[in-house]
């Protein structure tokens, strides 16, 4: 067997399905094309206020997906809450999981549960944290940012944004 180099280069690759060219780093080997894993390679995505879903009290929903290759990742998140003036929020959580509209476990949730003397006008848009969460993947895999209030009176939406990193 012939010994070839195996230089790393950034090459103009289209890719196949889409027609577009391929972002990423490739290795040439034996007339082969693989994908190289780059460390610090990011994914995300952010769901806007304009595009904010409404919440049910009570019931965990997606806000944001992302689908990352297997690997080593970092991820986090931020979910935010809008309430309405009069809604009376009890609790709001937030975190990563790669389960459909299901809380992951804790630590790595954020959970915010308001005193009781939390008045009308501290209510508006609450931030919470996602993560950091570590993910070792073997396959691809959904990622999801999702969210869960109990509220009364009123109405919530959420949106935010949920990123990942590779580590290794």
């Amino acid at each position: 067997m012939k010994r070839i180099p195996l230089p790393l280069a950034s090459c103009p690759v289209v890719d196949q399905n889409t027609g577009l060219m391929a972002p990423e780093w490739y290795l040439f080997f034996n007339n082969l094309l693989t994908r190289v894993d780059i460390l610090g390679e990011q994914v995300s995505a952010t769901v806007a206020v304009g595009s904010a879903l409404a919440l049910t009290s009570g019931v965990v929903k997606n806000i944001a997906t992302i689908t990352l290759p297997a690997g080593k990742w970092l991820v986090t998140g931020v979910g935010v809450f809008y309430s309405a003036a009069t809604t009376v929020v009890t609790q709001a959580v937030c975190g990563c999981s790669t389960l459909s509209e299901t809380l992951p476990a804790y630590p790595t949730e954020s959970v915010y549960e308001p005193s009781a003397t939390l008045s009308s006008a501290a209510r508006g848009t609450l931030s919470l944290p996602a993560g950091p969460t570590l993910l070792t993947l073997t396959a691809p895999t959904i990622v999801y940012l999702v969210v869960r209030s109990y509220f009364t009176t009123s109405t919530i939406t959420a949106y935010g944004f949920i990123e990942a990193v590779r580590i290794q």
